[in-house]
This record gives C-alpha cells, structure tokens and sequence, in this order.
C-alpha cells in the first residue's frame, strides 16, 4: 500500500486542489515500480504501505523515492491497507480534499488525476469519481480477456466504484466512515453501497483511469475468483440490504437458482426425470442468451460475448459456493479467511481486485 500526496494543477497553473493516492500492494515485484513511478508523474510526495512483502517490494518502494511504512501483522485485506493510507494521509496534517486509491498491479493512466478532479470540483453532490480499468494484456490468455470484459462498464452515473481504483472525496467517504475493514472481498461495492445511501452520487468518466495486470492463465483462477465473489454478494447483500444494497438480495437468489438449483435438476433429472433435465437446461440456454446480447450491447464482439456467457453461467456454480461458504461460516461464527486465486507470491492482488 502507498500514499501520495499531490497538489494538482488546473489549466491555469493555479493550485486548485490538495489530492492524495493511496496504492495498495504486496510482493507486486517489477509492477510496484511502474506503478509507483506512474503515480510520481502527477504526484510530489509518496508513502508506501507494505503488507510484509517478502519480495523487494520495500527496497523498490525506496528507490522510488517513497517513503515506506510496512505492516507486519494480517489480515493483509484491501480494504485495512485503504483504511490505513487513507487515515495516514489525514495524519500528515495536509488540508486533503480528495484521495485516490490504486492497486499496486494497476498504472495510473497520464493526466487522470486532473480530469478527475476538475469534475469533483465542479459537480459538488459527486462523492467519487471513477474511470475505465483496461487489461493491460489481455491477449495474452482467454482469462485475461475475460477479466478485461468484466471491467467494461456503463459511463455516466453509477451506484458501484466498480474496482479499488476510484478518487473519492475525502468529506463524503469521512461521512461514511471509511472502508469497511471487516470484509476480505466486495469492499468496493460496499462502501459505494454506504455513499449511495448518505446522498452523494458516482460517476464513470469514459477515460481510462489505470492499466492492470491480472496474469490470469488457468480456470481454476477463474473459478476461485467467482467463489471470493460469491461471497461477497452474500456478504454485502446481506450487510446493505436496508438501502442501496439491497438489489444484491436478487443477486443472492438468482445466483441460487442458477448456480445451485438449476445445476442440481439438470442431474437429478437424469434419475427422476429426462424431461426435467430438459427443461432446467433450456432455463439456463436462456440466460446464456440474454448474457450475450447484454456484452454485444456494452460492445463486446460477438464471438467474445459468447465465451464470456458461456465462462459465466458456468461460473454461477463458483458464485454458490461461495454463497454457501459465507452462511455456513456465519452458522458456525467463524470468522471469514482469505478467498485468494492468485500464487502465494501475488496474495495481496487476489484480495485489492474488484467483486465483479
């Protein structure tokens, strides 16, 4: 995790606004630097937060000129290291009125920061302002493509963050009491969740805002991506279901009934019924369908909309489990561990990347 602290200039020259960005990060290797560096271009001051990296992280975090603070002791979540550079930044005594957040895999896109908070100080109700995440490679496997169609989203209004990487105003997310550091997943929609809910309103840019590096290169990161997710929807449904989060509640159920129910008829059709196989398959062709038309209306190419359809449904059987993992911890009170899909040497990133 890092901080910066930035005075960012208008067209004028004139000093405008006191901005600080936060990267969170652990055992990142050469990825750190760049992002650090990237960051350095539009900021004056750095501070690195480490989550006991057992890489260089900390001594490339040094040569960029940062200055470091490393946490030592876990849960190593995204949402603590937020918490943290954000509550360091205040601590610095700097009249901040905006902070951005970064993941340590992502590059800051050139020129974001002043776009970003020209509209903050020009659109007063907006809480965060947010911009498009890119794949960095996503030709380099079918999973990274797939991951890279998940950022794709709508421009204008939004109720979600939809990633770590958002500028924030400092006053709406002091309003809301900051990240949530009792979740290990889905803290992004959580906390837009919590600014929905107090007034303030999000907003996408149709800019790119950072550049990521997944490395996603086997189904089964895939997959374990799609459980931590399932139990976020849980989680978050169920913590925000009085306001804005509500609508997750359909979410839940529909990942039920398309991850749980309709799998389980299509193979228990084989013994009670042919016919009920049948149509518990036809149900989920439909969705199938209905998924591919909504990616080729968001742009998707056509051939590409069907595999993400296709990886998705199937994934609906990861959502479950997640769902499931999530209430059976919550029936036997225990407290809820890491859902990484990354190796052991990028576990920060399995847990800074959005719930999608």
């Amino acid at each position: 995790m890092s901080q910066t602290v930035v005075q960012a200039e208008v067209e004028n020259g004139s000093t405008k606004a006191l901005v600080g960005v936060v990267v969170i990060g652990r055992n990142e290797g050469p990825r750190l630097e760049r992002c650090l560096r990237a960051a350095r271009e539009q900021c004056d001051r750095v501070i690195y937060v480490d989550s006991n990296s057992t890489d260089e992280s900390v001594a490339t975090a040094e040569r960029c000129g940062a200055t470091v603070i490393r946490l030592t002791a876990g849960p190593f979540t995204a949402a603590r290291g937020r918490q943290i550079g954000f509550e360091s930044l205040l601590h610095n005594g700097d009249a901040l009125e905006y902070v951005q957040f970064i993941d340590g895999d992502c590059i800051l896109e050139a020129g974001w920061l002043e776009r970003a908070t020209r509209h903050l100080d020009e659109e007063n109700h907006l809480g965060a302002i947010v911009g498009l995440r890119v794949e960095e490679h996503p030709e380099a496997t079918l999973f990274n493509r797939l991951v890279d169609l998940d950022w794709r989203m709508p421009i204008g209004e939004t109720d979600s963050l939809g990633s770590g990487d958002a500028l924030l105003r400092v006053a709406a997310l002091q309003e809301v009491g900051g990240w949530n550091v009792s979740l290990i997943a889905g803290e992004d929609p959580e906390l837009s969740f919590r600014l929905v809910d107090a007034g303030w309103r999000i907003k996408r840019l149709d800019m790119t805002m950072t550049t990521h590096d997944v490395r996603m290169s086997s189904w089964r990161q895939f997959w374990r991506r799609a459980v931590r997710a399932g139990h976020a929807y849980a989680e978050v449904g169920l913590m925000r279901r009085d306001g804005a989060g509500r609508r997750w509640l359909r979410r839940i159920g529909n990942i039920i009934v398309h991850g749980g129910v309709i799998p389980a008829l299509i193979l228990l059709g084989w013994i009670l019924s042919f016919w009920v196989s049948v149509l518990a398959a036809a149900i989920w062709g439909v969705t199938i369908i209905r998924m591919t038309r909504w990616r080729i209306k968001l742009g998707d190419p056509n051939g590409f909309a069907i595999i993400y359809a296709l990886a998705t449904s199937a994934c609906k059987i990861a959502n479950f489990l997640g769902v499931m993992q999530y209430f059976v911890g919550r029936m036997r009170r225990k407290p809820a561990t890491l859902i990484e899909y990354q190796s052991s040497d990028q576990g920060e990133r399995s847990v800074s990347e959005a719930t999608t």
